[in-house]
């Protein structure tokens, strides 16, 4: 008999999806409202309002029942108007963005009702961190050029500082689970928010930008999307043909279908229930990339380049999957 002390346990092969999606839409079917955002790019939401954080510096406050800009607040004081940076988050109350300076790159805590900062931290934050997520009640960031990472407590402003143990891009987190992608190191690594400790660890190729649920991770890389258990790490499903790009987003709805915004394609819609691509809503004019921010009826994404903000139905108008 094989002796089996010591043996690694079997780990069960990921499900591969190769196949487009079962259905298309034409935007111009789904779209309600489009914004008009020079340079607009990540979302974020608080206080009953959208929050849109612009490659030029500015946070716009949007109200989403109107459809109109009310807002507005400049962060950026770099007199070099091509230093500028990517960044926003919100803990339940405030706003949180970056600011570029002549120094670095802060991070400011804003009201969302007065649209004045509250409080602005010289962190020297990661430039390319998209989002900037609340997990275990304090919001996370990435400094020391993704090397460490900062956990700040929205109500005192205290600092609470960790290392990490390779340099990562981005981050994404929901109630207990943060997640730092790592792409030059080619690792996904599942962080413990209360200690700041390398809690799971997975190799990736190239992996961007994510997505969490309690039980879910979802990471956009350069095998497909990817499903992961949010525990492990380990793969359960890989989307082959399906893509975010470094322009695109990854956001999950209340019934936790994934969805894919693309530069080409703008959007893709997986229901992990199934394991499938269910459906793709279709611009026939060329849309630039952006990020997504989901609600309860709507899908919101911006579109850097064009300077929109575009709200569409979460739902096709008939309330099922469109038809090819």
């Amino acid at each position: 008999m094989a002796c089996t002390s010591g043996a690694k346990p079997s780990v069960t092969p990921p499900r591969v999806v190769t196949g487009g999606p079962a259905a298309s839409g034409a935007l111009a079917e789904r779209e309600l409202a489009r914004v008009a955002i020079a340079n607009a790019d990540g979302i974020a939401s608080v206080d009953g309002s959208l929050w849109v954080k612009t490659d030029d510096g500015r946070v716009v406050k949007v109200d989403p029942l109107r459809n109109r800009i009310v807002g507005e607040i400049r962060l950026d004081t770099a007199s070099d108007r091509s230093h500028y940076c990517q960044g926003i988050g919100a803990d339940g109350a405030s706003i949180w963005a970056c600011a570029a300076t002549d120094h670095g790159i802060d991070v400011v805590q804003i009201n969302p009702q007065t649209l004045k900062p509250v409080r602005t931290l010289d962190l020297n934050k990661l430039f390319d961190q998209v989002r900037m997520p609340l997990v275990g009640g304090r919001i996370w960031v990435l400094t020391d050029d993704g090397k460490s990472l900062v956990a700040i407590d929205p109500a005192s402003g205290r600092l609470s500082r960790y290392r990490l143990p390779t340099s990562c891009l981005q981050l994404e987190g929901s109630g207990q689970v943060l997640l730092a992608t790592c792409r030059g190191a080619g690792r996904v690594l599942r962080i413990e928010p209360t200690s700041g400790k390398v809690a799971a660890s997975a190799r990736v190729g190239s992996p961007g930008i994510a997505a969490v649920t309690a039980s879910t991770v979802w990471v956009d890389s350069s095998d497909g999307v990817l499903e992961l258990d949010a525990d492990s790490l380990q793969r359960r499903v890989v989307y082959s043909g399906v893509h975010a790009g470094p322009d695109g987003d990854l956001a999950v709805d209340a019934g936790h279908r994934l969805w894919v915004r693309q530069k080409a394609g703008f959007l893709i819609l997986i229901d992990p229930a199934s394991s499938s691509v269910v459906e793709a809503v279709t611009s026939p004019v060329p849309l630039s990339g952006g990020s997504l921010l989901v609600t309860a009826d709507e899908v919101w994404t911006t579109a850097f380049d064009d300077g929109l903000l575009i709200k569409v139905r979460l739902y096709p108008a008939s309330g099922a999957a469109a038809t090819p």
